[in-house]
């Protein structure tokens, strides 16, 4: 592996990883849809400007627009809403851990959408993270006492990116993946305005500098550097080595949380924690050539690991 692949993998899993105890700053001062239409446009707006500064043409042809809309209501309006909620209703590192079963979701899409073959790796691979997540949810599910909607939320981000995932590998766009991404983010910020204005209104709200600060940051660091880190690691390697990236992401997101919010996992949570990166390891390593040798052709499409 190129140490500038080493470098940007680990860009990736450290700040995709921080931005969850950072994302907990933000939403509890800043209404959900307004923060997430600010960093869908922001994002969008430094991805155009390193688009531009790198050359590439920001155009769209007229036939793949409409597509490029419908799949950002999955890819960025569906992740951002559902994952919004989330994390206000859940403590930072157990939604980052159902946050990031997004790979689980997208391999059961496969088998199902793409008609990709599964095999007794992929399907116990499958089977441990979906018990991990049980362990997660159970005791939510069961008792009605830790907010079990903020699962539900979680689940439903990590499902909807998967969604849009399959829906660009059914059938690519013609762009390239930076100007690919920032237009699904200003495309997504519509409908999230839209949200924004209908729950609290747009108006900039009172905020601390420790709530600005998380703006800022998933404007500039999780958003326009990790997606560009992201990006710039697909084009030097395979995209599903790029997948592996994701394992570090909630072991982060939970250490952090624990750092910065105080948020001690329970056992159960360890436990789920575990069973959940056995299983996303199973199903991406999977993925890589069975023989040595063997090319493995560079995909510009979204199978990314993030937020």
């Amino acid at each position: 592996m190129p140490p500038q692949a080493l470098l940007l993998l680990a860009v990736i899993a450290l700040f995709w990883g921080l931005n969850w105890p950072v994302l907990k700053v933000a939403v509890n001062e800043a209404p959900v849809f307004w923060f997430r239409m600010v960093c869908a446009w922001g994002s969008a707006a430094g991805l155009f400007i390193m688009a531009r500064l790198g050359g590439q043409s920001l155009g769209v042809a007229r036939g793949e627009r409409a597509r490029l809309a419908w799949v950002a209501m999955f890819t960025i309006v569906g992740w951002n809403a559902f994952s919004g909620f989330g994390v206000l209703l859940l403590p930072a590192g157990r939604a980052a851990m159902l946050g990031y079963t997004m790979p689980l979701w997208l391999a059961l899409l496969s088998f199902w959408l793409l008609k990709e073959k599964a095999n007794r790796i992929n399907l116990a691979g499958l089977a441990l993270g979906l018990t991990g997540i049980a362990l997660l949810i159970g005791e939510d599910a069961a008792a009605f006492t830790r907010a079990p909607l903020g699962a539900l939320c979680m689940l439903a981000a990590a499902a909807t990116w998967a969604y849009g995932v399959v829906l660009i590998k059914q059938r690519p766009f013609a762009l390239a993946p930076t100007v690919q991404m920032a237009w699904m983010m200003a495309a997504g910020g519509v409908p999230l305005a839209l949200l924004a204005w209908l729950h609290g209104g747009l108006a900039t709200p009172q905020l601390s500098r420790a709530a600005w600060g998380a703006v800022a940051y998933n404007i500039c660091v999780a958003g326009v550097l990790c997606y560009w880190a992201f990006y710039k690691m697909v084009n030097l390697l395979p995209t599903a080595v790029t997948g592996i990236a994701s394992l570090a992401v909630p072991v982060i997101g939970v250490l952090s949380s624990l750092a910065f919010l105080g948020e001690i996992p329970s056992r159960r949570d360890w436990l789920a924690l575990t069973m959940i990166v056995a299983a996303l390891a199973l199903v991406l390593l999977l993925q890589a050539p069975e023989r040595p040798g063997v090319a493995v052709k560079n995909s510009g499409d979204v199978s990314k690991t993030s937020h």
